[in-house]
């Protein structure tokens, strides 16, 4: 039981590095406004005013009153005249100041969209991992293999070194299967996905992060590095993320995750990408390749009832305290 639980951290430890499956974090904002009258004096201004103006339906103009003399249709004319033309000056006071805010788009901003567009553009992706691992003065653990990343949560991993492993989803299940071990484990995906989904989705896990990280982003002739360290070290399980981005295509061709003593360097090579036409005629991207049939004699474990079974001898193993302490 201990060797396959190595190995399962092992595997893991490989998925875990970018974490869950973005999701889309909505920045809302709202506009000020100038209340419309202030003070109760120019509240029974604007009211006395518009009392004695009639608004001609018809045409939309002020339609002047008519006294008994001549002398009093010049005088209330000129009032009136006077009246509309504070009324223009209020109404241009009183007008919500709604100020249209411009968005700036940093260089950051313009990248993420960038290579979240890409991601969308393909269908699927082939490529070799090789990946790092140093775990404080130990020497480096070195894992090397294949990769077939395609839509709909879709992939297959095929770990040559150090031991042989293969992490296979469908969509819907998850397989970690072991031959020296003549061992599968099985999970609901959905249940994974902290651990899965850095496979499922690079460019969107890297946004992800980027949100709630501290960003440094820097430019190479042929890259972009991208650093990104937490807003908040207490939630957060990593110090530092970085990213090199190729400039040709917008992807991430390099991650490095330090975590305390652990540092993990993913890198990807003989990258090949697929539009959905090419994914169609592509053999290796057949939605059978992404069904794990258990071979006759292999023993299969679920995964959510082993990781119960270590809990329970962590807590076994703690001590419980009785009574009160002197």
């Amino acid at each position: 039981m201990k060797k396959l639980f190595m190995v399962f951290v092992t595997g893991v430890m490989c998925l875990v590095f970018m974490g869950t499956l973005p999701k889309e974090d909505a920045n809302l904002t709202s506009d000020e406004t100038i209340p419309l009258v202030r003070g109760n004096t120019m509240t029974a201004a604007v009211t006395q005013t518009a009392k004695s103006i009639e608004i001609n339906e018809k045409d939309k103009q002020p339609k002047l009153e008519k006294p008994k003399n001549k002398k009093k249709v010049v005088e209330n004319n000129k009032k009136q005249e006077a009246s509309i033309e504070k009324i223009a000056k209020v109404e241009e006071i009183i007008k919500p100041a709604v100020e249209e805010k411009v968005v700036e788009v940093t260089p950051l901003d313009a990248l993420l969209k960038n290579m979240t567009e890409a991601q969308t553009a393909r269908s699927a992706i082939k490529a070799v991992i090789n990946i790092k691992s140093n775990y404080g003065e130990e020497p480096a653990q070195l894992v090397t293999g294949d990769i077939i990343i395609k839509k709909d949560k879709k992939f297959y991993i095929h770990y040559k070194q150090p031991t042989e492993q293969f992490m296979i989803s469908n969509g819907k299940t998850l397989w970690v299967y072991t031959p020296e071990m003549n061992q599968v484990m099985t999970q609901d995906l959905s249940k994974a996905a902290p651990n899965a989904r850095f496979y499922v989705e690079l460019e969107n896990s890297i946004a992800y992060y980027a949100k709630k990280s501290i960003n440094t982003l820097t430019e190479e002739s042929d890259y972009y590095m991208l650093s990104m360290k937490p807003k908040d070290k207490k939630l957060a399980q990593y110090d530092e993320i970085i990213c090199r981005i190729e400039k040709k295509d917008y992807f991430p061709d390099s991650m490095t995750m330090k975590a305390e003593e652990v540092v993990m360097e993913v890198k990807f090579s003989e990258v090949v990408k697929f539009t959905k036409e090419q994914a169609e005629k592509e053999p290796d991207l057949k939605n059978t390749k992404f069904n794990f049939i258990i071979p006759k004699g292999v023993e299969e474990i679920e995964a959510e009832a082993m990781l119960e079974s270590i809990e329970n001898m962590k807590k076994e193993k703690t001590p419980v305290k009785s009574g009160k302490e002197k």
